[in-house]
C-alpha cells in the first residue's frame, strides 16, 4: 500500500533516532508474565534510557517462529538489563541508525507501508468462482489462511479485540516481497545471500562515492521481490512474503471474523508459538 505522509509528527523527534531489534525468550517465565501484562516490559525498556523520560515506541513482532521487541528511540538504550530479565543472551539486542531512512522522508512523500494478510488464489472454473487456494509464490510453496486459535495467544492483552479481515484483490496489483530483505531496506543495509557476499558488497560500497553508494543502494534493494526460497546460516528467503497492493475498496471484501485475545498460561512454550 502507499500513503501520503504527514511529516509533522517526524519533525518533533531529534536529530538523531535508533531501531533496536530484541529477541525474547519465549520460554522465560519472566518472559510470559510480561507478555500477558505489557507494562512491565514497557517499564523494562523505559529503564534502558537514562535522563528524563522521551516518548519511546515499542512494538511486539513475530518472525520466524520467534518473538521480537522493535524499539524506536532518540538515543542508544543499554538493554543489558532488559535481556538479562527477558532474552537468552545479551546478544538477542541489536540497535542501529533510524537516520538514513528518516532524512529520505519529505513533505508530500508517498511510501509503502506494511499489511499483514493472507494472500490467496481463486481456481477458475467455468461460470463460477472456483476454489479459493493459498497464493502459491514458489514451487511447492503455500501460504494458509491463518490460525486465529494462535492469534489470540500472540496478539495483544488479555481482553483484547481483533479483527481478522479476509479479502481477494487481482493478481495484477499485487506485488509480493520478502518480509526479512524489508527489514534490511528499512535498516538502510545492503541485501545479500552470505557472509561472504555481505563482506565483498560492503568493502565495495565503503569505495564509493556517496552518490554512486546510493546508486548501489538502490539497485541492491531490488533483491526485495526476490521471493524464491533460501534457508542458510545467512538468510531465510520465502518464508515470510508480504504482499501490498494500491488501494482496499469494499467490493474486495470476502470475510470478516472477531476474535479476542487470551491470557497467557504458564504452559505457552516456543514451540506453541511457532
Amino acid at each position: 500500500m502507499k500513503r501520503r505522509l504527514n511529516t509533522m509528527r517526524l519533525q518533533n523527534w531529534g536529530e538523531e533516532m535508533y531501531l533496536s531489534r530484541i529477541r525474547l525468550d519465549a520460554a522465560n517465565r519472566n518472559t510470559l508474565r510480561a507478555l500477558a501484562a505489557p507494562q512491565k516490559l514497557h517499564g523494562a525498556l523505559e529503564s534502558a534510557f537514562s535522563g528524563p523520560r522521551k516518548r519511546n515506541l515499542w512494538r511486539i513482532d513475530s518472525l520466524n517462529g520467534d518473538l521480537y521487541i522493535l524499539l524506536l528511540s532518540e538515543e542508544i538504550p543499554d538493554l543489558s538489563g532488559f535481556c538479562r530479565q527477558y532474552c537468552r543472551t545479551a546478544d538477542d539486542a541489536q540497535t542501529k541508525q533510524y537516520d538514513g531512512l528518516l532524512v529520505r522522508i519529505t513533505a508530500g512523500s508517498v511510501w509503502h507501508f506494511r499489511l499483514t494478510a493472507n494472500p490467496v488464489k481463486s481456481q477458475k472454473k467455468e461460470n463460477t468462482r472456483g476454489k479459493v487456494l493459498a497464493h502459491i509464490t514458489a514451487d511447492h510453496q503455500k501460504h494458509h489462511k491463518p490460525d486465529l486459535r494462535s492469534e489470540r495467544w500472540t496478539n495483544g492483552s488479555a481482553g483484547d479485540k481483533f479483527v481478522c479481515i479476509e479479502i481477494e484483490v487481482p493478481d495484477e496489483q499485487v506485488l509480493l516481497s520478502d518480509f526479512d530483505s524489508w527489514e534490511l531496506v528499512l535498516l538502510d543495509a545492503l541485501i545479500s545471500e552470505t557472509e561472504a557476499e555481505d563482506h565483498e558488497l560492503d568493502r565495495f560500497y565503503q569505495k564509493l562515492s556517496s552518490e554512486k553508494q546510493r546508486e548501489m543502494k538502490y539497485r541492491n534493494w531490488e533483491r526485495v521481490f526476490d521471493i524464491s526460497p533460501l534457508n542458510n546460516d545467512w538468510i531465510l528467503r520465502g518464508w515470510w512474503i508480504q504482499a501490498t497492493f494500491w488501494v482496499l475498496t469494499k467490493d474486495m471484501i470476502r470475510k470478516v471474523r472477531y476474535f479476542t485475545a487470551a491470557r497467557r498460561s504458564t504452559s505457552y512454550t516456543r514451540s506453541s508459538a511457532q
